[in-house]
């Protein structure tokens, strides 16, 4: 559901939605299941249990966004911006399509993961426009400093520095070392996980064999869940197999 367009924003009619859910999975379980005590009793632990793990303003959760929003009216704008972006692409937008507001760089007196939310979003839009440089400098600067990031993110972000630099500067020193920690990933089946072997297998290691059989592999996976990442994803495997081609056609 897209949010409102006002600042400032309901933002605990957002946040608060997740712990109203954990309370009524709660009662509406334990009232199921009344006659039967034990299934009653355990069900109702483990509602404690969500209950509390969403409640308590940990790593990423509804209680810990709540307090972060409430800390800075800067945070509310990017709280507006990554549910307006969830919303948009959810209903089949591109990353061309959203508003010009979504990519303004919002400033907040501390960092947190709503604003790495949007620099990925930042560099993900100019991997769209197929401005790999751009987005290898937009990604880099926070990977060179060092910027402590949630887990989820910091993959995403050494995979989309690595895409980008293999498409724009495959020579460059940095990517042995982002390809390492790369490599440290978790596995995961993911067609942007096979476009980035390919990548590296082509224009670092010019292995056309093992290139292709990564995009293959990569074609027979689900397709993502937002049609604007696998625009990209299919965007950039067609840049690379026409740079396949173009060099075998030269030679």
């Amino acid at each position: 559901m897209a949010p409102p367009n006002m600042i400032p924003l309901p933002y605990r009619l957002y946040l608060m939605g997740g712990l109203l859910s954990n309370l009524l999975f709660m009662v509406i379980g334990v009232a199921a299941f009344l006659l039967w005590r034990p299934v009653a009793v355990g069900w109702g632990l483990v509602s404690v249990v969500l209950l509390l793990m969403n409640g308590i303003p940990l790593g990423f959760n509804d209680a810990q966004s709540l307090r972060i929003v409430r800390q800075d009216p800067g945070n509310q704008q990017l709280l507006w911006i990554q549910l307006t972006v969830n919303a948009r692409l959810t209903a089949g937008a591109s990353y061309a399509d959203l508003p010009a507001a979504v990519y303004t760089p919002v400033k907040t007196a501390e960092r947190t993961y709503f604003n790495d939310f949007q620099l990925l979003l930042i560099a993900t839009r100019a991997l769209a426009a197929q401005d790999y440089a751009g987005a290898a400098t937009i990604l880099r600067k926070p990977y060179d400093d060092g910027t402590e990031m949630m887990t989820l993110y910091f993959q995403e972000l050494v995979q989309l520095l690595l895409l980008a630099l293999l498409f724009s500067a495959p020579t460059d020193p940095l990517i042995p070392e982002l390809w390492e920690s790369f490599q440290q990933q978790p596995l995961a089946k993911r067609q942007q996980i096979f476009l980035v072997r390919a990548a590296h297998a082509w224009y670092t290691d010019h292995d056309a064999a093992a290139a292709q059989t990564a995009l293959t592999a990569g074609h027979q996976l689900p397709r993502e869940p937002l049609p604007a990442d696998q625009a990209l994803i299919d965007q950039m495997a067609q840049r690379l197999s026409q740079d396949m081609q173009a060099e075998k056609t030269t030679q």
